[in-house]
């Protein structure tokens, strides 16, 4: 399980560096006092386990194991080959502990990745493996094929009585394979996405983590979106796409394929929510009225009024869904009257609110007003 890798051109290239007294700028180094040390400069990053500082030999080592990647199935293992610290300041490379970290996730590691969302597990060589418990691990740098970089931030297993809290950064040797030993794919794959979007008229970008080369086509179903690719300079490919407001209560879909340069192609199920819609009535006279949108899930983002005799406000909740504050003045004509408001929330899901006012009284007139004393009189008799 272990590939250890021996690079006799980079072996002789650094004993005549060491030779020379050349150093590397690039990390941590000892060469050895004494003319009779037969080890070469040793490179190698300093990685903190459980407080106790290690030498971790990795991608800048003349000996290392490689760490590896399966693109088809989205699992890998990274090889923390590590030594006493002592012995690799003294200039002697000696791997006195073996660690792996197990990985497996829905997707490829890319910059930015982080580790705890790959389900990792620790293994210490000869030991069972260990689940994840807490902490960060961030792929700060990537190279395919050649070296990936991961930085640890107390990222902690553990079983029972075995703690492992892992501290540092490291960079070690990396590679990609199929499954079946090549560097990519060697026949296009299909890979598919499903994303939900909210009701209103609205941008959103996404990046496509399955794809390893830019992207060639976007194409949609449905008129409503439409798809284009974003420049990016790290990472994986993106697309952004553009949606029209959905006026249905009812949710719509849209396929969207991408193909990328290589032949791969991701199939992207677009769901995009239907609006919510409430009703409010008020009497005529001036009032103030507080209305709790149930049918958004996150904070308020935009508040707008079709009539200027009603403002709306966002109001401050702790618990329940957002709140909304609606002032009206008063409605002096004897007809009712109509405003909408729109509030749109964070995640771009809208609620639609149809407020009636109604009219004002209409005051009674002279005749109405006598035949209701000539009839009370009557009645009184």
């Amino acid at each position: 399980m272990k590939e250890k890798i021996l690079l006799a051109m980079a072996l002789m290239c650094v004993m005549v560096l060491a030779s020379c007294g050349g150093g590397d700028d690039g990390g941590s180094s000892s060469s050895g006092s004494g003319g009779g040390n037969p080890y070469p400069t040793t490179i190698y990053d300093v990685l903190d386990i459980n407080g106790a500082k290690y030498a971790c030999y990795g991608y800048r080592s003349y000996v290392t194991y490689k760490s590896t990647w399966d693109l088809a199935t989205h699992s890998g293992k990274l090889s923390l080959p590590c030594g006493t610290l002592a012995k690799a300041e003294s200039g002697k490379h000696d791997y006195d502990y073996m660690f792996c970290i197990h990985l497996k996730g829905n997707k490829d590691l890319t910059n930015g990745c982080k580790l705890q969302d790959f389900s990792p597990k620790f293994e210490s060589f000869g030991e069972e493996e260990i689940n994840y418990v807490s902490g960060s691990a961030t792929v700060t740098d990537k190279k395919n094929n050649d070296y990936i970089t991961i930085k640890f931030e107390s990222f902690k297993f553990g079983s029972g009585s075995k703690t492992y809290i892992l501290n540092g950064t490291v960079q070690l040797m990396f590679g990609e394979s199929s499954g079946s030993g090549g560097g990519t794919p060697s026949s296009p794959s299909t890979y598919y996405m499903d994303v939900s979007i909210g009701s209103s008229a609205h941008s959103q970008t996404i990046e496509l983590t399955n794809l390893r080369t830019s992207i060639s086509t976007a194409t949609c179903s449905a008129s409503w979106l439409t798809a284009s690719k974003v420049s990016y300079s790290s990472g994986s490919p993106k697309l952004q796409l553009q949606v029209t407001a959905n006026t249905s209560i009812s949710s719509r879909h849209c396929t969207v394929t991408v193909t990328a340069t290589d032949g791969n192609e991701v199939i992207i199920t677009v769901v995009q929510n239907g609006i919510s819609m409430m009703d409010v009535n008020l009497d005529a006279s001036a009032s103030s009225k507080t209305i709790e949108l149930s049918g958004l899930k996150t904070s308020i983002s935009t508040i707008s009024s079709s009539a200027s005799w009603l403002t709306a406000s966002k109001q401050s909740y702790s618990s329940g869904s957002p709140k909304i504050k609606i002032d009206a003045t008063a409605n002096t004509s004897t007809s009712s009257r109509e405003c909408k408001v729109t509030v749109t929330a964070t995640d771009d899901n809208e609620v639609v609110i149809t407020i009636v006012q109604n009219g004002h009284p209409q005051p009674q007139t002279n005749d109405e007003v006598s035949d209701k004393d000539a009839l009370s009189r009557e009645l009184h008799f």
